[in-house]
């Protein structure tokens, strides 16, 4: 089978879909067999062997060059090297298509209904536009969890035959680092909680500041600081306010984007790593604590209880109370070897090899 992957988000960011369309490429060329793999990019990779890249750049034009390289460039591609099936990682598209080309789309979440303040309008606009003919017209709608499966039934019922709920894989340059070296840098030397993803409204910020004053306002003994680690996302003036007004505000450390060498130390040897988001379609910053073996801290809602198991330590989202009673907890139960074990073990059942293998058994059910 002749399959293209449209991948230009490799190329255009770092968050999720970067990290989902970076290890689905490189575990499908790895595990290919017979497959022929067409992977779409904005720039060519000398590091990605074993598949035909198609380069179709990046223009000053932006929108414009986006939309004829969606609309015009991509089918004419995929016309002409013959594509059996397309897959788009990014959940907008493919369009144009030959009725004979397999259409295979990756729905992440479906947080566009589900939450629309929390994206721009233009995004609300162009995915409330096209998905529902997107969705109509894929042949198989791959999804990361349970939840978000249920999510697009429900607004979209007539696509239930085709949703499929494959688990993601963890990275595996994520495990145990008991190094601080790089912590230590940041300036933090005694106990910490810290975050790490994008900062943004959806991850819910501002109810983690409002328990970590909670801790300090209530405990002496202990003083543990709090570090949040991620690019600025979008809308990020609440958390900002909230931030600058804060009483701890000198133990609450902002490294920005941080390299995997400083995710995996702040990993294995956080008190507890503290995700309060209220809504993921998947949530990849739990699983890679797991594969760490620290402890984790999140909302029992969405997805989150299908990643963390019974790992994670579940909290109300929004609780500040209830989030704040649990960090107190943790603050006076040291990380136990058996639990990073269970915590290893657990995470390690998500690989990107099991993840292509059950692909690859839907390509083939596509193709009879």
């Amino acid at each position: 089978m002749r399959i293209a992957i449209i991948a230009h988000s490799m190329d255009r960011q770092k968050a999720g879909i970067f990290q989902y369309t970076h290890h689905l490429v490189r575990a499908m060329i790895r595990n290919r067999g017979t497959h022929e793999i067409f992977v779409f990019k904005d720039w060519y990779d000398p590091t990605l062997e074993g598949c035909t890249q198609i380069i179709i750049k990046p223009s000053v034009l932006g929108i414009v060059k986006d939309a004829f390289r969606i609309f015009a460039l991509t089918p004419h591609y995929i016309r002409k090297h013959k594509i059996d099936l397309t897959l788009e990682p990014a959940h907008f598209g493919p369009f144009n298509l030959p009725k004979s080309t397999l259409r295979v789309t990756m729905i992440h979440d479906m947080t566009v209904f589900l939450m629309p303040h929390d994206h721009d309008r233009f995004s609300q606009l162009m995915q409330r536009q096209f998905l529902p003919g997107i969705l109509h017209r894929s042949d198989l709608i791959l999804v990361n969890s349970n939840n978000t499966g249920r999510d697009v039934i429900r607004y979209f019922p007539k696509t239930k035959p085709k949703v499929e709920t494959i688990y993601l894989g963890a990275d595996p340059d994520y495990y145990p680092d008991h190094s601080r070296k790089l912590i230590k840098e940041l300036g933090v030397e005694g106990p910490y909680f810290h975050y790490l993803g994008t900062i943004e409204p959806r991850k819910d910020l501002p109810t983690l500041l409002t328990a970590y004053q909670k801790v300090r306002d209530t405990t002496s003994h202990l003083k543990p600081k709090l570090i949040i680690a991620g690019a600025d996302g979008w809308k990020t003036e609440r958390f900002y306010q909230i931030l600058d007004q804060h009483p701890y505000r000198g133990d609450i450390i902002l490294p920005g984007y941080v390299t995997k060498n400083l995710a995996r130390q702040l990993h294995t040897n956080s008190l507890a790593m503290i995700y309060p988001s209220k809504y993921e379609g998947f949530g990849f910053p739990v699983l890679e604590a797991l594969r760490c073996g620290g402890k984790v801290i999140t909302t029992s809602t969405s997805s989150l209880p299908e990643v963390g198991g019974d790992l994670a330590i579940y909290f109300e989202s929004g609780n500040d109370h209830e989030l704040s009673k649990v960090m107190k907890k943790l603050m006076n139960e040291p990380l136990e070897g058996k639990y990073s074990l269970r915590a290893q073990s657990w995470a390690g059942k998500f690989t990107w090899d099991r993840y292509t293998d059950h692909l690859y058994d839907k390509f083939r059910q596509l193709k009879k």
